[in-house]
C-alpha cells in the first residue's frame, strides 16, 4: 500500500468514527433504501473496486458514509440482494464479469462466491457453494442439556463447473466459527433465538480458491451456538456466510447466506444416576463454602488448568468435580427458604460452571445477580478446512458489583433454572453385579 493510499484510508476511518453510526436495524433499513435508488452503473462500480480501500471512494460507498450507515461487511450483501431483485440478462452478463474479476484478484473487496451466488440466484439455479452435513440416519439425538456436534462441509457444487474464491478460515477467536449459524425451528413453527456471545473476534484467514467438487470441512459444536433446548423435536438448518459474522444474528434479512438441507433433531430428557449419599455430599459441600468467600467463576470444564484458580481440595473444587451429579441438589438448594443473596450467587455460578448454561455474568450486566466476582475462562481450540486452526488461551477477569446482588433479580433468574427440574430425572444407581466364579 502506498503512503498516499494509506493516508486516504486513515482519513476515511477517522471521519467514519467521528460520525455517530445508526443502530443495526436502522442502518440496514437505510442501506436498503440507498441501494434501491442507486443506478446499475453505481452498483457495478461498487463491485469493480480492486480493493476495500478503493471501494470507499465509489459513489455508493460515499452515500453510505453520508447517511452514517454502519457495518460495511453487509453492504455487499445489501447491494447484491437488490441486484438479484432487479435481475435480467444485462445483470447476468455484468455479474459474470464481476465474478471473474474477483476470482482473479485475491485483494478484491468481496469473494467471488458471493457474486457467483447472486448470478445463480438470478438464473434460478442452485447456489455454487453447498453445505453438506454428515449425520446419522434419521437425524441426531441428544440428552438434555447437551447438543450434538455437526460435521459440516462447504463444497463447490456449481452446475457450470466454475471455480470461485472464498474465505478460508478466520472468525474463530470468540470460541466458535462466527460466520456459521444454526437456525432451529420448534414443532410449533417458531424459531429458537441464537445464543449471543461477545468478546474478541476475528482470526487469521486466507482467500482460497475452490475448484469444482473441492471442499472445506469443519465440526461445529452446537452447544457453542445455542442454549440448551427443551426436550422435544426440532428442525435444524446450518447456515454460513463467506464474509460477515452471523452467529449473533436473529435476523438475516438482506444477507447472502448459504443453507444446508434441514434435518431433524430430537432432544430427550436426561436421566442421572445419583446416589442419596452424593446428593447429601453436594449439599454439604455447598454449605462448607464460607458465606463471605470471594466468588470465583469457572467459565469452562473444570480441569487441571483451573486448579490454580480453584483448588481441587476446596469445597468449591470438589463440587465442580462432581459434574452434572451436583446439579439436582444445587437446584433443590435454590428453592430453600431464607437463602442469602450471596449463597444464591454461588449456586448460580456453580450451575453455570457445571453446565455452561445461563451465564449469570451477562444477565443484567451480571452485577444484580452476583455482586463482585473473579472469573477465569478456559481454553478452546477449533480446527477446520486445510489445516486452519484457532487457539485461545483463556483469560482472567474481575468485576466489582457495586451495591451487591438484587434479591428480586435473583428470584427471576431462579425461575429459569427451575425448569431444569422437569428435564432431569434423578434415579438411584443400579447396584454393581459381580461375576460369579
Amino acid at each position: 500500500m502506498t503512503l498516499s493510499r494509506y493516508m486516504t484510508f486513515v482519513a476515511i476511518v477517522v471521519i467514519s468514527c467521528r460520525a455517530a453510526a445508526l443502530d443495526k436495524e436502522d442502518s440496514r433499513r437505510v442501506a436498503l433504501e440507498i441501494v434501491s435508488k442507486s443506478s446499475d452503473a453505481n452498483l457495478e462500480e461498487f463491485f469493480k473496486a480492486a480493493s476495500w480501500i478503493d471501494r470507499q471512494t465509489t459513489a455508493l460507498a460515499l452515500r453510505f458514509k453520508e447517511a452514517r450507515v454502519d457495518d460495511s461487511h453487509e453492504h455487499s450483501d445489501i447491494a447484491l440482494t437488490d441486484i438479484i431483485r432487479r435481475g435480467g440478462a444485462d445483470w447476468e452478463k455484468r455479474l459474470a464479469v464481476l465474478a471473474d474479476l474477483a476470482l482473479q484478484n485475491t485483494d478484491s473487496a468481496v469473494t467471488s462466491v458471493l457474486l457467483l451466488a447472486a448470478l445463480r440466484r438470478i438464473q434460478k439455479k442452485p447456489d455454487p457453494m453447498q453445505i453438506e452435513l454428515t449425520l446419522p440416519p434419521g437425524g441426531p439425538e441428544s440428552e438434555f442439556p447437551a447438543l450434538p456436534p455437526v460435521e459440516a462441509t462447504l463444497v463447490n457444487r456449481d452446475l457450470e463447473k466454475a471455480a470461485f474464491t472464498y474465505t478460508d478460515g478466520g472468525n474463530y477467536r470468540s470460541g466458535r466459527l462466527a460466520r456459521w449459524r444454526f437456525q432451529i425451528k420448534r414443532s410449533d413453527g417458531s424459531f429458537v433465538p441464537v445464543k449471543k456471545r461477545w468478546g474478541t473476534g476475528g482470526g487469521i484467514y486466507n482467500v482460497g480458491t475452490m475448484q469444482p467438487n473441492e471442499s472445506w470441512k469443519t465440526t461445529l459444536d452446537m452447544n457453542s451456538f445455542m442454549s440448551p433446548l427443551e426436550p422435544g423435536d426440532y428442525e435444524v438448518t446450518v447456515q454460513y456466510h463467506d464474509s460477515s459474522t452471523i452467529d449473533n444474528n436473529d435476523d438475516l434479512t438482506g444477507l447472502i447466506v448459504f443453507s444446508s438441507t434441514p434435518f431433524k433433531l430430537r432432544v430427550k430428557p436426561r436421566t442421572l444416576a445419583v446416589s442419596a449419599t452424593d446428593l447429601k455430599r453436594a449439599s454439604d459441600l455447598l454449605r462448607a463454602i464460607p458465606e463471605d468467600a470471594p466468588l470465583k467463576i469457572v467459565a469452562g470444564t473444570y480441569a487441571e488448568n483451573f486448579h490454580g484458580f480453584v483448588s481441587p481440595d476446596s469445597p468449591h473444587g470438589k463440587l465442580l468435580q462432581m459434574g452434572l451429579s451436583a446439579v439436582p441438589p444445587l437446584l433443590d438448594e435454590l428453592e430453600s427458604k431464607g437463602l442469602s443473596t450471596s449463597r444464591r450467587a454461588w449456586i448460580f455460578s456453580l450451575l453455570f460452571s457445571l453446565t455452561s448454561c445461563n451465564d449469570p455474568r451477562y444477565e443484567q450486566s451480571g452485577k444484580q445477580l452476583l455482586g463482585s466476582y473473579e472469573d477465569q475462562e478456559g481454553t478452546w481450540q477449533i480446527v477446520g478446512g486445510k489445516g486452519v486452526m484457532g487457539f485461545g488461551a483463556g483469560g482472567h477477569g474481575t468485576s466489582f458489583g457495586g451495591p451487591g446482588p438484587s434479591e428480586t433479580d435473583q428470584h427471576a433468574f431462579t425461575e429459569r433454572w427451575m425448569k431444569w427440574k422437569s428435564y432431569l430425572k434423578v434415579v438411584e444407581p443400579k447396584p454393581e453385579t459381580r461375576p460369579e466364579f
